[in-house]
């Protein structure tokens, strides 16, 4: 992984790795073909052999393609995110809650050793929520330091692959169908190099859906507790659940909520958020073009609101009225959360990856890849610690996926017709 000055060069590597992943996505759906198919002039045995023989292929060399990370500096090349994961358990370990002071703030200096210094806005409380805040505790007390807050993330998502194919066999998809998630570049990248969280949410995504298709909707319920622990989004899925399951696990879902808000619980609890919400601005091609138009902050907001509210309440109804529609509905909804955002940093992606393994879209895969050009911002940065976006990068990330996000959509309407 590269630093600062080496941006254009691990750019131009990193396309040309995400190049080979769309050539192996594209052969894969091309032929790949049920789990066992029938044919009489193999035995079923022969078959399954041989599709096990590939699958295992396959997974052997997804867990190769992460290994070399394992060894490689722990500390990240295009984020610093992980120093503050690192912070938040620290101080807990110390009987602080992390949600108290700013890093700049913390009283106890003989605590703040390095990589005290690495911390990115030091002056904001952290914005991690509850369930984050207790990986970040658990982790640092395993083992203090960055590979152990990295080893983590890595853990989870290393479940979610497991649980990818799972998910595939619960649907009758052919298993090495995993590798959409597993070979691309960015998963590995923002995973075992950036240790960013969001593994946890690919995960916690995969379990609230693949456990709501097993007729295990209460359970579900649960993960989705979870999940709104980890990322505060989760929240608007539970209309999903109303009338789906028993009153019983709506009020486990809300204890257990409330047990790690009390546990957690300081004045300065949502004071990072707050923060985070009203100031940070990154790579949203929808808002930023809101924000040009009308040239004020709040309307973009109020209009891409309003949008969501409708998308929102057109996706519910017809998860309410076909059961079978949940999934699809889930990472439809979790995909314009993204793009609706102010902010869209390529890690977000990752919870919504696992999703696409099932519910495939090109366009998503494409944007996969194209956001990393959002990184070329990094290239001034690290020159002359200037933080400026350039419109034609975003435009360059996002004209290409919208339009066959488009195109895609009308074909499939022709088809349906």
């Amino acid at each position: 992984p590269p630093s600062g000055t080496d941006i254009p060069r691990y750019l131009n590597y990193f396309f040309i790795t995400f190049l080979i992943y769309l050539v192996a996505v594209y052969l894969l759906r091309s032929h790949s073909k049920p789990m066992i198919t029938v044919d009489d002039t193999k035995s079923y045995a022969t078959q399954t052999r041989g599709y096990s023989n590939k699958l295992s292929l396959l997974i052997l060399l997804t867990l190769l393609m992460r290994l070399p990370f394992l060894f490689a500096n722990p500390s990240p090349s295009l984020s610093d995110d992980i120093f503050r994961y690192w912070w938040d358990g620290k101080v807990q370990s110390h009987g602080i809650n992390p949600y108290r002071y700013a890093p700049n703030d913390f009283p106890h200096k003989d605590l703040k050793v390095e990589p005290h210094s690495m911390i990115n806005h030091p002056n904001v409380p952290t914005i991690y929520a509850p369930f984050l805040q207790a990986i970040f505790y658990i982790s640092y007390s395993i083992h203090p330091s960055i590979m152990g807050i990295k080893g983590a993330f890595i853990l989870f998502e290393l479940l979610t692959l497991l649980f990818i194919i799972l998910w595939l066999k619960k649907q009758s998809l052919p298993l090495t169908y995993f590798i959409i998630y597993g070979w691309n570049p960015l998963v590995i990248l923002e995973i075992y190099n950036g240790g960013h969280t969001d593994s946890l949410l690919g995960l916690l995504l995969v379990l609230t859906i693949y456990l709501y298709q097993s007729s295990k909707k209460g359970w579900s319920l649960t993960t989705l507790a979870l999940l709104t622990l980890t990322k505060y989004i989760g929240l608007i899925f539970l209309p999903f659940y109303y009338r789906k399951t028993s009153w019983r696990y709506f009020l486990l879902y809300f204890l257990i909520i409330g047990l790690f808000y009390l546990y957690y619980y300081d004045a300065n609890m949502f004071t990072g958020l707050i923060t985070y919400g009203r100031y940070w601005k990154y790579n949203s091609f929808l808002y930023r073009g809101l924000f040009e138009l009308f040239n004020h902050e709040q309307i973009p907001k109020l209009l891409l609101g309003l949008l969501f509210i409708g998308i929102y309440w057109k996706k519910w109804w017809a998860a309410y009225k076909d059961d079978s529609l949940f999934g699809k509905s889930f990472i439809f909804i979790m995909a314009c959360v993204l793009l609706f955002s102010p902010v869209f940093y390529p890690w977000y992606l990752v919870i919504l990856l696992p999703g696409l393994v099932i519910y495939y879209s090109r366009s998503w895969i494409v944007l996969s890849g194209l956001i990393y050009l959002s990184y070329i911002i990094l290239i001034k940065y690290y020159a002359q610690g200037v933080w400026e976006e350039d419109v034609f990068v975003i435009l360059l990330e996002y004209i290409p996926f919208y339009t066959l996000l488009i195109y895609d959509y009308f074909q499939s309407k022709k088809t349906a017709h």
